[in-house]
């Protein structure tokens, strides 16, 4: 049988995200009741998998991540509206005996200025994000 699994990053800090919490709704329709809600362990990872044991199943899916819950649990100022508030992933499954993996990095989407002006960040990535800014 196979199973979801998934690992979030922390951008902002460079840092796992732990304890975010994920929620994986049943097979189906995507306002699909939750089959099963998580929290990140300290390495940003699902502690168990978020589908397995006859779980996961052919079909549409939607993950769901509270990114700015997290961020504001870890007392980071979150803008309102937040630049990431929940982000939901959907995919689908056509072979339920595979292991399905799902990372996701996590960013507040405001670049600090020492950041901004770091020579070690690569210059594709801050033309990029403050493009996306503009």
């Amino acid at each position: 049988m196979g199973k979801l699994t998934t690992h979030v990053l922390n951008l902002a800090t460079g840092t796992p995200a732990a304890r975010m919490r994920g929620r994986a709704p049943r097979p189906g329709k995507l306002a699909a009741p939750v089959a099963r809600e998580t929290l990140t362990d300290a390495q940003g990872r699902s502690a168990q998998p978020l589908l397995a044991e006859g779980a996961l199943r052919v079909g549409r899916y939607a993950l769901t991540f509270h990114v700015a819950e997290y961020f504001r649990a870890g007392g980071f100022q979150v803008t309102e509206p937040p630049f990431l508030d929940e982000v939901v992933i959907t995919f689908g499954v056509a072979d339920a005996s595979q292991n399905y993996h799902i990372p996701l990095l996590t960013t507040l989407g405001v670049i600090p200025p020492t950041v901004a002006a770091n020579p070690e960040i690569p210059t594709g990535a801050v033309r990029f994000i403050s493009t996306v800014r503009s």
